[in-house]
């Protein structure tokens, strides 16, 4: 019977990790049966993946991970990069510009892409960024500058317009490898590189009018000339990083959160650097022009940052680790710093003093945008290329290096007087833990190169690029003098068929009083019908209108005025597909 309970304990202890595998799937198991279909959410997908691959770690024979562990990667890597290392990253860079750039010109305007473009129009053409409201639109000036630019050279058009993130997405490349390079090594560069080329969300919003691959890059750039200040003594790399801030500034007031990651990298690892005189003089001028600057402008830095959020913009504390562009990577470098925290607490192995500052750099812009109401994935997306290279130095700490070695396995087995056994099969479950999350990442990079051939679908934020240039090519065919236009996006319905006369929109209503006394929208001056009965007082008269898209559907719109319109308007299919409707009326 005692050797019986020692079999017993002997086997549990050598397959604990597959039996907690095992654990969750029966709990995940129980729960399904128990409450019916939950549906795949987030939690569910983590804890599925979890327990699948601690339970197929555990079947590998021990020969193989024995030699999976003895393997000499990091060494092949080095090879590999010394001789090819230059011509790989070239390659990932024209690729990247490839997916960047192909077929750029197809998609029609969002909403925030065409707020851009009519500020760079207004630049342009009257030398201030203003709406065809007459409405100033002062955000993101650089960029807004930058894109009137483009105007004036290769003429007013989506092809012309996000030209502009298509370079700085591609600049991203190179960039993100000197970072990983210099924090760290080539290794984690080249591998933070190819995530960047391949990612989905990266090439996204590098194909947008929109700014946030241009802060992206400042911000990028002013994080790694100020780590290149600091560790070189480099007065001219932290010029240039003041000067890359500013851009960054101009780009999106959340170059802001900055300035918290230098201030606490420099207490914790350079603290040597504030006893020098001109650096504190420094930072007490700059901080002195800054808020003159502020108080002669009339500006307030957080005012982009609002008291409440929209119902789409309404999200937990915790929304950014579990939003699909953030989520596997975050996950990986979740456990990267729980294993490294342990090790530290066994005092075997001593982080890298530079690993801190990407840590840093994403984290506590990352706490700051939690903590934040309005909450939306692309607010991230500046400190996604950080996330990139903590998970790549996770990948080279543990699994190309194998910081966690045999020697290290026994030392630690000494400590907490465990079997070597158990600290070995644990530290292979990490590592094939965080190979599968390599390789979810990798899989879901593939749909990269659909998105350069036909469309991005919904997949950044859940926003649609619907086909406006059809619904509005079919009106300003059709239209004639008279008729109205009511649409659920006045922007894109005055760029497109040069007119909206009425904007759908019953809950969430924000707009300005024009000198009629009408709430009407601030960008377009369009009238904004707040309600059914003024949505029917329009529709009962006269002849017009109505295109419309995926906000159709949405809550922002009165069930009874989307019932309205389908039921007794007349649909025009030729000017319709599933991204866009449009009807009429005679009255």
């Amino acid at each position: 019977m005692v050797k019986s309970n020692s079999g017993i304990k002997s086997f549990i202890g050598a397959h604990i990790f597959g039996l907690f595998g095992v654990a969750l799937l029966l709990s995940y198991a129980a729960f399904y049966l128990l409450h019916g279909s939950p549906g795949m959410g987030k939690l569910d997908k983590i804890t599925i993946i979890l327990g699948a691959c601690l339970l197929i770690s555990d079947l590998f024979p021990e020969r193989i991970k024995s030699s999976l562990r003895s393997y000499p990667l990091m060494h092949t890597i080095d090879r590999f990069i010394s001789k090819y290392g230059l011509l790989f990253l070239s390659f990932l860079i024209a690729i990247g510009f490839y997916l960047r750039f192909n077929n750029l010109g197809t998609l029609s305007f969002w909403v925030d892409e065409i707020t851009t473009t009519y500020a760079a129009i207004g630049l342009l053409e009257q030398g201030t960024p203003v709406m065809p409201s007459g409405m100033p639109y002062t955000r993101s000036i650089l960029n807004t500058g930058i894109i009137a630019f483009f105007f004036e050279i290769f003429g007013i058009s989506e092809f012309s317009a996000r030209s502009v993130s298509v370079i700085f997405g591609t600049l991203m490349i190179p960039l993100v490898y000197m970072m990983g390079a210099k924090v760290a090594n080539k290794r984690v560069g080249l591998l933070a590189a190819v995530l960047i080329t391949f990612s989905v969300w990266e090439i996204v919003w590098a194909r947008e009018a929109r700014m946030y691959a241009q802060f992206q890059f400042f911000y990028l750039l002013t994080a790694y000339l100020f780590f290149l200040g600091l560790d070189k003594n480099n007065h001219k790399a932290l010029l240039f990083s003041a000067i890359a801030f500013v851009c960054a500034w101009y780009s999106h007031v959340l170059a802001l959160t900055f300035l918290p990651v230098a201030f606490i990298y420099l207490l914790l690892c350079k603290r040597e650097v504030l006893k020098i005189r001109y650096v504190i003089s420094g930072i007490l001028i700059g901080s002195g022009l800054a808020l003159l600057y502020l108080f002669i402008m009339g500006k307030n830095p957080f005012e982009y940052i609002p008291a409440s959020a929209p119902i789409w913009g309404q999200k937990p504390f915790y929304f950014y680790a579990l939003t699909p562009d953030l989520r596997i990577l975050f996950i990986l470098v979740v456990i990267g710093i729980i294993i490294s925290i342990l090790l530290w607490g066994f005092g075997i192995f001593k982080n890298e003093k530079h690993s801190a500052y990407l840590y840093l750099n994403f984290f506590i812009p990352f706490i700051i945008l939690s903590l934040n109401v309005w909450k939306a994935p692309r607010y991230a997306f500046y400190i996604f290329p950080f996330l990139v290279l903590a998970a790549s130095y996770a990948i080279d700490l543990y699994l190309i290096r194998k910081v966690i070695s045999e020697d290290v396995c026994r030392e630690i087995s000494n400590k907490i007087k465990i079997k070597e056994e158990y600290v070995r099969n644990f530290s292979f479950a990490i590592l094939f833990i965080m190979v599968v999350l390599l390789l979810m990442q990798i899989a879901f990079s593939v749909t990269a190169f659909g998105i350069s051939q036909k469309d991005h679908g919904t997949i950044h934020d859940g926003i649609t690029h619907s086909n406006w240039k059809k619904g509005g090519d079919f009106l300003k065919n059709r239209f004639v003098e008279g008729d109205k236009i009511i649409t659920t996006l006045p922007h894109a319905a005055v760029y497109y068929s040069r007119q909206a006369d009425y904007y759908i929109k019953q809950i969430e209503h924000k707009g300005i009083i024009n000198d009629e006394g009408q709430l009407v929208d601030r960008h377009t001056g369009a009238v904004i019908l707040t309600t059914y009965d003024s949505f029917i007082r329009v529709v009962s008269k006269g002849r017009g209108w109505v295109i419309a898209d995926y906000k159709i559907d949405r809550y922002y719109t009165d069930p009874r005025v989307r019932d309205y319109i389908r039921n007794n308007m007349t649909f025009h299919p030729e000017g319709s597909d599933d991204t866009i409707e449009v009807y009429s009326w005679n009255n």
